[in-house]
């Protein structure tokens, strides 16, 4: 787990659970000798739900709050280079 502020370490809902993610990528570069890259993607494969950052003022002002981590994207990418 983490911290994300100072004064979270005493607080009940200050720290930030740990995770873990799974991300993929499978690049091919200058595909048949071209000026073509060709890539596949899996960001967050497991679709994993977690807290990306949890900002605590419980003892200040009995307020705390959260950021949710992105969710899986999976994707392809092309890039054409130019010569």
């Amino acid at each position: 787990s983490f911290i994300a502020q100072d004064t979270a370490a005493r607080e009940p809902t200050g720290a930030t659970p740990a995770y873990g993610l799974l991300n993929l990528r499978l690049e091919w570069n200058h595909v048949m000798n071209s000026n073509l890259d060709l890539a596949l993607f899996a960001d967050n494969a497991l679709n994993k739900h977690y807290l990306a950052v949890v900002y605590s003022l419980y003892n200040e002002i009995g307020y705390s709050s959260s950021v949710a981590g992105a969710p899986a994207m999976y994707g392809i990418e092309a890039r054409y280079r130019f010569r």
